[in-house]
């Protein structure tokens, strides 16, 4: 890992790791670039457990550190159209709580943090979707976002929903069928892309 052997070779002590890359793609599964797939993949997921895995082993000698994931709202349902991304935040969101446990009893904290939508190039990049949905009251700016993920850091906080609807939206989809969520989303997307 290309950055974890640049902090050794720089005598760089790692304290705070944020691990906050993502990427994703619009369409559907069977239409995809398997090039841009394993680049989801390998952004998403790969890179966090590798960077999570070896500065841990550091944190732990040095008897403290903090790892900070960015997941998504997105982990909480699966994400017809973006069937990837949804799944490689899903997959943040378990890593994150089940690390969470194993490092209980060190002083190595592991923090979550879910936002929505945010006011970046994201969607762009992905090829996907409405652009004013992004830029509207939902969306968070990034600077809000860096606020939470300061707030966690300060007051040791193990996991957090940015902003008010994202909470509520969280907390229909946990008492929702799955099947209906997956739906919901589906049409959300579709939505989406046609006024984009």
């Amino acid at each position: 890992m290309n950055i974890y052997n640049f902090c050794k070779d720089n005598n760089l002590k790692i304290d705070v790791l944020i691990n906050n890359a993502g990427i994703g793609s619009y369409g559907l599964f069977k239409d995809s670039d398997m090039t841009k797939n394993r680049m989801i993949i390998d952004l998403n997921n790969k890179s966090l457990v590798e960077l999570s895995y070896y500065f841990i082993q550091d944190m732990l000698k040095n008897g403290y550190g903090h790892i900070i994931n960015v997941a998504s709202i997105a982990s909480f349902v699966p994400g017809p159209y973006m069937a990837l991304y949804y799944a490689s935040k899903a997959f943040v969101y378990s890593f994150s709580l089940a690390l969470r446990e194993e490092l209980k009893d060190s002083n190595v904290h592991v923090s979550l943090v879910c936002p929505g939508p945010m006011q970046t190039d994201f969607t762009k990049k992905a090829g996907s979707v409405n652009k004013s949905f992004f830029n509207s009251f939902v969306a968070m700016k990034p600077e809000r976002v860096a606020d939470y993920l300061y707030n966690i850091y300060v007051k040791n906080k193990d996991f957090e929903l940015t902003g008010l609807l994202n909470k509520v939206a969280a907390f229909s989809l946990k008492v929702l069928p799955v099947s209906l969520c997956t739906k919901i989303e589906a049409e959300i997307q579709k939505k989406a892309k046609s006024r984009g």
